[in-house]
């Protein structure tokens, strides 16, 4: 019995040291550990629902591998009430994809325009991400550029006309900041570019600078806000003898599971990236319903990982 007391003692007098050691001991290496141990970054998500604001894009983008599908349609203005479906029998619209590359922050879209039979494609490259934890980052930054090439017959074929003629481009940067689970702002500079234009006096290249927001009213539908007005002292290009505006939207986004339905009331008829600000002529302000038009965005995801 004396030799088990004995043994226990000596056992004891090796491991109190080495738990009780000042500034080594296995408590401190135990926390030593678990502080070693790799913090993930918290990134923002959904910062908007869509892909798009309302008309301009959003820093939102489909995941790696998925394939997004869009159809939108502007309907004409609604000051002639039921005699043609408040605008419906004047619609445009434009079909789209857009597919996120395996690199996860590149993506690139395609679509195609009734309004002006314009071609577009744009590349979208996600910069930076909102995310907290491990490192702080207080914005989602995107960059946007696009390329349009309108396919309508020239208005003066007697004149020598060229292709590049046709074109028009956009450059965007998209910064944006979820500040709570239901609301979300984002700034849009833009930078437009037109290769004709009327007259001498007016510019090839104009900026404008957008704004739009998110707010969530329930866990399906949100209320979505979106200006771009022109920055001041710019000739802007006409459309025929009428003056360019600056384009307001007021929308509504409703998920609906592998959909998202946007319905929208705006000045602008075109749906691609750069059209909605360069070619919007109508005054939302106009009395009657002159200047707005209904029209939505639908979208469908469509994805090509492989199961695992």
């Amino acid at each position: 019995m004396k030799k088990k007391i004995l043994l226990l003692l000596v056992s004891f007098a090796f491991i109190l040291p080495v738990v009780a050691q000042p500034g080594g001991g296995l408590l401190d290496e135990l926390d030593a550990l678990d502080s070693n141990v790799e913090k993930k970054p918290d990134y923002a998500f959904a910062t908007f629902k869509g892909v798009r604001v309302i008309n301009g894009q959003s820093v939102e983008a489909p995941a790696k591998g998925e394939l997004l599908y869009m159809l939108a349609h502007r309907f004409g203005t609604i000051e002639n009430g039921f005699y043609d479906m408040f605008g419906m029998d004047r619609a445009t619209m434009r079909m789209g994809l857009e597919y996120t590359l395996p690199t996860d922050f590149v993506t690139i879209g395609y679509g195609r325009s009734t309004y002006g039979k314009t071609y577009d494609g744009f590349v979208k490259a996600k910069l930076f991400r909102q995310q907290s934890g491990a490192k702080n980052f207080p914005v989602t930054i995107v960059w946007v550029s696009d390329v349009a090439v309108r396919s309508e017959k020239f208005t003066n074929p007697d004149r020598k006309n060229y292709f590049t003629s046709r074109m028009a481009y956009m450059h965007q940067l998209l910064i944006a900041r979820k500040f709570s689970s239901s609301f979300s702002v984002q700034l849009s500079p833009t930078l437009v570019h037109k290769n004709l234009v009327h007259t001498i006096d007016e510019q090839n290249t104009f900026f404008s600078m957008g704004v739009g927001s998110r707010l969530k009213l329930t866990r399906r539908v949100s209320l979505n806000l979106e200006y771009f007005g022109f920055m001041p002292g710019q000739n802007i290009p006409k459309i025929g003898d009428q003056a360019v505006r600056n384009t307001v939207a007021i929308g509504f986004d409703i998920e609906t599971g592998g959909h998202v339905f946007q319905l929208q009331f705006t000045n602008a008829r075109a749906m691609y990236d750069g059209g909605y600000i360069s070619e919007t002529v109508y005054d939302f302000a106009a009395p009657q319903g002159k200047g707005i038009a209904f029209g939505f965005n639908l979208t469908r995801t469509f994805s090509f990982k492989r199961f695992e």
